[in-house]
């Protein structure tokens, strides 16, 4: 799988839904920003499935800056997940 960034630097495809989760949060950590474990345990651990294809999961996550990862996690077709995110 090609290895394609963001204009932002982030990486877009990833080969599993956890994957592109733990990527998200270390490029946040690494921009400074960490989300918060709470918000992680209710809104990803136990909040939907991850996306089956074709389907979209989206989190708003709170970080320690009072700004929100907007995270949202793409199945394109079971083999390649596409991550968009911002911080706001």
């Amino acid at each position: 799988m090609k290895s394609l960034k963001s204009g932002s630097g982030y990486t877009i495809y990833h080969a599993d839904f956890s994957g592109a989760m733990q990527h998200a949060y270390k490029f946040a950590r690494d921009k400074g920003y960490i989300v918060n474990p709470g918000e992680i345990d209710n809104k990803v651990a136990f909040g939907p499935k991850r996306p089956s294809k074709g389907e979209t999961n989206r989190y708003i996550l709170e970080t320690n800056k009072n700004q929100f990862a907007h995270i949202q996690v793409y199945n394109m077709d079971n083999e390649r997940f596409e991550l968009n995110m911002y911080i706001s």
